[in-house]
């Protein structure tokens, strides 16, 4: 909720930051108050943009990794490099164009970046590896990526204690409440993996999917 307002937020900011300060108003001389005004309502925005960054930090140590917080910190090193780009703007009267090029540079560069880290893996050894085992969504192992299920197998042990821990606390939010029912669904994960492979050409061929389908084949 709080990238969505912030993402809202920053499309407002541009969008009155590009309509103040455009064609000859970027020169005109007293546009001074405005600039003030726009500085503070970008800074303001930053701010924010950092609370929210803080918040997944705590949420991430007290609950574990997910697909869902790494995105969210994604979008707000977005969000953050396109208000220091619009501060930019004001401050220095650059174009539109100086904007939307290297927010665009730095949001494919960042992209090309997250698309050759297994993410999945470093969620599994993160969350398996966490210090808080009664707060960890063990369900969420399950909805990683087939190549990792053999890193989660041979900690099968670690995923026992977290889910024990975690039916103890007041609120118990998994869906499997022992390892015997997590067992199960992870044999039909690994079974529906090793079905889809099978159908696959060799066109689809790359070597993770293969060594984890070599594992659990076994």
């Amino acid at each position: 909720e709080g990238v969505a307002f912030l993402i809202a937020s920053l499309l407002l900011a541009a969008a009155v930051v590009f309509y103040y300060f455009r064609n000859n108003l970027n020169f005109y001389p007293g546009k001074n108050t405005l600039k003030v005004l726009a500085k503070i309502w970008l800074v303001q925005n930053a701010i924010l943009s950092v609370s929210v960054l803080l918040r997944s930090y705590y949420y991430i140590d007290f609950h574990g990794l997910a697909n869902g917080r790494i995105t969210v910190i994604t979008i707000i090193s977005i969000v953050l490099v396109g208000l220091f780009l619009l501060y930019r703007k004001v401050n220095g009267s650059r174009s539109h164009a100086y904007v939307f090029r290297y927010v665009s540079l730095y949001t494919m560069l960042l992209l090309a970046f997250m698309s050759v880290w297994d993410w999945d893996r470093s969620i599994a050894k993160h969350n398996l590896a966490h210090g808080r085992i009664n707060e960890i969504d063990v369900d969420n192992y399950l909805r990683l990526h087939p190549r990792v299920y053999p890193l989660i197998i041979a900690k099968l042990d670690r995923v026992e204690k977290q889910i024990e821990a975690h039916v103890q606390n007041e609120e118990a939010w998994i869906r499997h409440h022992n390892l015997t029912d997590f067992q199960i669904s992870l044999e039909e994960r690994r079974k529906d993996f090793l079905d889809r492979e099978a159908k696959q050409s060799w066109l689809s061929w790359n070597s993770s999917d293969a060594k984890a389908v070599a594992y659990l084949g076994r």
